[in-house]
């Protein structure tokens, strides 16, 4: 039965992008900071930052 079964006593090492943050700065956040990066991703701002600056002539 699975509920016998018993959890290792032996640390198991977890990658820190895997980890909440420990100290959110805007908010209590459950996401990982590997889930926070891929908003930041799916918003395409990358994008932004390779197009040439805008000129305006005045």
């Amino acid at each position: 039965k699975w509920r016998d079964d018993k959890l290792p006593m032996e640390e198991v090492a977890v990658p820190q992008m895997e980890l909440p943050e420990i100290e959110p700065d805007n908010g209590p956040t459950n996401e990982t900071l590997k889930e926070q990066e891929q908003k930041w991703s799916d918003l395409a701002l990358s994008a932004l930052h390779d197009q040439p600056p805008a000129t305006t002539n005045n």
